[in-house]
């Protein structure tokens, strides 16, 4: 019976120590697991900050674009209206010289012309503002498209 009961210890032992073997494999595996979870939530954290920051840039650069093109069509508006006076006071005195029905008529063609060529260029600025602001909310969107996706990638696959 006392080598039964030695024996028994013994197995005993070497079961307590394959139970204390096996916990510490699973905490280590637990504490593996948790590291790669917390490196995928800071590279997630790290990849939307850096999309923001894109969006934020990439909106400014659109405002300044539409700044940019609003003042060039003030700019070239007064410019034409600039020259539309200086042809109309040149008309204007060519009519005082006698002929004044002849060259107002003429006076008011060219005021004409010159305003509808006013309104081509401003619709055409008009259109390519609108055209860079499309181009440039299309462009948004593919980044933040593709930031999504790599987003997505890099946290679903484990950091090695």
């Amino acid at each position: 019976l006392g080598d039964l009961t030695t024996k028994a210890d013994a197995v005993n032992a070497d079961l307590q120590q394959k139970a204390q073997q096996l916990d510490d494999k699973v905490a280590a595996n637990v504490d593996v697991v948790k590291s790669e979870v917390e490196k995928a939530a800071a590279k997630a954290d790290e990849v939307l900050t850096t999309i923001a920051a894109e969006k934020k840039e990439i909106e400014q650069l659109a405002k300044d674009i539409k700044e940019e093109v609003a003042e060039k069509l003030v700019e070239t508006k007064q410019q034409l209206e600039d020259e539309l006076n200086k042809t109309l006071e040149k008309t204007t005195e060519k009519a005082k010289g006698g002929i004044s029905s002849f060259f107002g008529g003429i006076a008011d063609g060219i005021k004409s012309e010159i305003e509808k060529i006013a309104d081509k260029m401003e619709t055409k600025i008009k259109d390519k503002t609108d055209h860079v602001e499309t181009k440039l909310q299309k462009m948004t969107e593919k980044i933040e498209e593709l930031n999504g996706k790599q987003a997505e990638e890099e946290v679903s696959q484990p950091a090695e």
